[in-house]
């Protein structure tokens, strides 16, 4: 017999649970910094919510008290760099994310504001956006990411091809990671939905992944799920001989997406790309492990716009005129307002409209459109293997290809 009541309690229990768990992990962050950190003023220098809002030890002591800091930690970008230049090695990236992981917790961490990255990131996991193809003998999968499919398409296609011609039965899948729920706090459902696709891949056969997207790398690696995964950019460097086309010569320097700010063998894989263009790199004074936020990160634009913009301002100050080559959409989007900026991947497929400024941005809604096109015209280059969508509750849906 069904018992109303005794549902009602699971789920109750399984809140408190969550957010016992998360309050006990952010008082874990908290007194770690309570206890150890100097005060010495390192991260301040670096960082402008830090300077606004207090240091990370005042920061763990108004976290303990609770003193109305549920919206505070969703105004930090989330970059790492603080944690970067700790000398203690200390982590107040880490408890600021915990942070928004107990506000998650405890329900009170969905702002009205965040619903763009939450309709975002829903329609990347849909039916309607999500495809997988996988055919026949495939053990390495192209993973583009979101923001690219909507923002190049053609480059996707671009890589797909590429990399099939090194890989034989190269599969490809549209599908979002979940960064964006991560980050808002909901850590442990992105984990599962990362663990998932992961799981089913390599359940079929998949044995890598390839991606593109420096945030989908970041999160994707963290699972343990059998696979191993790399990036195009990695690929590419690799292969010697390409790209075999060369740039008029010409300045730029490296944003080094905050993601991935300790991927060492990614940082130069990029930049032996761009030295074989024939592109001379003049090194911004913060990059590699030190690079700055490009004020996308954390979704901080929706809730602080000025605080985001002052990420993006201060980057395009120490480019101080030179084109900033990124390999994150993301990164490239925010900051090309601002100055010249293009995605290493443009560079790569078409470098001469975008040196010569050729190359024009599309907005938002435009994305979702390119995403759907890309979609359609990806179905077509499968002919044998297997096919894969989200259906209902998220659940992956296979069928043969015809």
């Amino acid at each position: 017999m069904f018992d109303n009541n005794s549902l009602q309690e699971n789920v109750k229990g399984q809140i408190m649970n969550r957010e016992s768990y998360a309050s006990a992990a952010s008082a874990a962050r908290s007194g770690q910094i309570l206890d150890h950190c100097t005060d010495c003023g390192r991260c301040l220098q670096e960082c402008g919510f830090l300077r606004r809002y207090g240091s990370p030890l005042q920061l763990a002591g108004r976290f303990m008290e609770q003193l109305g800091t549920a919206r505070l930690a969703y105004q930090c970008s989330l970059c790492g760099l603080c944690t970067a230049v700790c000398p203690l090695e200390l982590d107040p990236c880490g408890m600021l994310l915990e942070q928004r992981v107990m506000v998650s917790a405890r329900g009170q961490g969905r702002w009205f504001r965040h619903l763009p990255l939450r309709w975002y990131e829903g329609c990347g996991s849909s039916a309607l956006f999500s495809w997988y193809g996988l055919p026949e003998g495939c053990t390495t999968v192209f993973f583009p990411g979101c923001s690219l499919a909507g923002s190049l398409p053609e480059r996707v296609v671009d890589i797909f091809q590429q990399l099939g011609s090194r890989i034989p039965s190269l599969g490809l899948v549209l599908d979002c990671c979940h960064k964006l729920s991560h980050d808002l706090g909901e850590e442990q459902a992105a984990r599962a939905h990362c663990h998932q696709m992961l799981a089913e891949l390599a359940a079929r056969g998949v044995e890598r992944l390839l991606v593109n997207c420096p945030s989908c790398l970041g999160l994707l690696s963290a699972e343990d799920a059998g696979l191993s995964i790399g990036t195009v950019y990695e690929e590419f460097a690799a292969d010697p001989g390409w790209p075999e086309q060369r740039c008029h010569q010409g300045l730029v320097t490296v944003h080094d997406p905050c993601s991935v700010r300790t991927a060492v063998p990614l940082q130069r894989s990029v930049r032996t790309l761009l030295a074989r263009l024939g592109l001379q790199i003049e090194e911004m004074e913060h990059h590699g492990a030190t690079t700055l936020c490009c004020g996308e990160g954390g979704g901080v634009g929706l809730i602080n716009r000025e605080l985001a913009l002052e990420w993006a301002q201060r980057r395009h100050q120490e480019a101080a005129g030179r084109r900033i080559v990124t390999y994150c959409a993301g990164c490239t989007s925010f900051l090309s307002p601002l100055g010249p900026v293009s995605h290493l991947i443009e560079l790569l497929f078409a470098p001469a409209p975008v040196l010569e400024g050729e190359v024009s941005r599309q907005g938002p809604s435009r994305t979702y459109l390119n995403r759907l096109a890309l979609k359609r015209r990806l179905k077509l280059l499968f002919e044998d293997g297997v096919q894969g969508r989200r259906g209902p509750g998220g659940r992956l849906c296979w069928s043969r290809s015809r």
